[in-house]
């Protein structure tokens, strides 16, 4: 593998494991099992459940 960054603070995260042979939905930035998981957590970052920001 060779990659080449186009800005100097990129960064890259590369990693790989034995398959879960489970089920896979991803939306935005979150991977879960099924799209009921994805809606909670869109559900659970808007009402705040992640944290506060990170830029406050």
């Amino acid at each position: 593998m060779r990659l080449e960054a186009l800005h100097r603070r990129t960064k890259v995260l590369v990693y790989a494991g034995k398959p879960l042979g489970e089920p896979i939905a991803a939306g935005g930035p979150f991977v879960m099992n099924t799209d009921a998981e994805i809606k909670e957590a869109f559900a659970d970052f808007r009402s705040g459940k992640f944290g506060g920001s990170v830029n406050t």
